[in-house]
């Protein structure tokens, strides 16, 4: 893991003078940001499910990070279940075959389970609005792109030595095309359900 307060170089030769604390929040909302739309920061939980209970919270054990898209839910690499479009509101039972993602941020699947049973649940996760880390090799696979969301931002603060905004769209074609590349990495990467600037259907 690796501080956001720690942080500041990735910024500081293009604001001059900009405190820690200031560019940390910068690069932490650039991040969130990014990582809203690209899914480049992946984990893999193990969701045990219950006869006849469809529902689940899916646990990631660790309070500086949150879902934004569930990505697959298999029980074994050859064995894939498909996310459903739409919620299917009925009561069959059954062995589930399709899950979705549901605006409390929990799991639904569908058929409800006919047994106990393990699934292992991929999920796209960013770090939570106050979270002081993040994984380091996260940072360091995507730090360009951080850089250049976070001098987007920077660059609106008025009063400040940093404050250009005529540099602001600079910055912000350069995340956006950050993100673009970065998503076609990962849909190469055989990730089906990363889409392109897509706001995720979990949200």
């Amino acid at each position: 893991m690796v501080t956001f307060d720690s942080l500041s170089t990735l910024v500081a030769p293009y604001a001059p003078n900009v405190p820690a604390f200031t560019a940390a929040n910068a690069i932490r909302e650039a991040a969130r940001d990014f990582l809203r739309h690209v899914f480049a920061y992946q984990r893999e939980v193990e969701v045990y499910v219950y006869e006849e209970e469809s529902k689940y919270e899916i646990d990631l054990c660790n309070d500086d990070i949150e879902i934004v898209s569930i990505l697959e839910v298999k029980r074994s690499e050859s064995d894939v279940l498909t996310q459903m479009k739409k919620d299917i509101r009925d009561t069959c039972i059954g062995r589930p075959s399709h899950y979705i993602g549901t605006f409390d941020r929990k799991i639904k699947f569908h058929p409800a389970p006919n047994k106990d049973e393990e699934l292992t649940v991929t999920v796209a996760v960013r770090p939570t609005f106050q979270a002081p880390v993040i994984d380091r090799a996260v940072f360091d696979d995507n730090a360009e792109a951080f850089r250049w969301g976070a001098l987007a931002i920077l660059k609106k603060h008025p009063g400040t030595g940093w404050f250009s905004p005529e540099e602001v769209p600079y910055y912000e074609n350069l995340f956006l095309e950050a993100k673009n590349k970065k998503a076609e990495e990962i849909r190469l990467g055989n990730m089906p359900n990363n889409m392109k600037l897509e706001i995720p259907s979990f949200l």
